[in-house]
């Protein structure tokens, strides 16, 4: 068995998100993901798109291919309710890697 068919195997099977994730609603799907919370920030300048004084939350979110497809940069999602728009977003193995933030008042 080749490298590339144990990683689907395993993508495919719940020994990723056993032991780290959890189930999340995602615009209107439910999956099985990992999240991993980056932290929240004070919004840096106007150049960099965001306003001064208003506080940033960052997360980082894997889920499987076949259950969502890879969303586009400046997307903007729907995540457990809340409104959350994407920065960057890459699949490798059969995962999708997402990196998402939002405005807090």
């Amino acid at each position: 068995m080749a490298l590339k068919d144990i990683i689907a195997r395993d993508v495919s099977s719940d020994l990723f998100f056993r032991d780290f994730g959890g189930r999340m609603a995602i615009d209107g799907v439910e999956l099985d993901v990992d999240v991993r919370d980056e932290g929240t920030g004070e919004g840096e300048s106007r150049r960099s798109g965001r306003r001064e004084g208003v506080s940033i939350q960052v997360k980082t979110i894997y889920w499987r291919a076949v259950e969502l497809a890879k969303p586009k940069p400046r997307q903007e999602m729907v995540v457990d309710g809340h409104k959350w728009t994407v920065s960057k977003a890459e699949e490798k193995s059969g995962l999708v890697k997402v990196q998402m933030y939002r405005e807090l008042s």
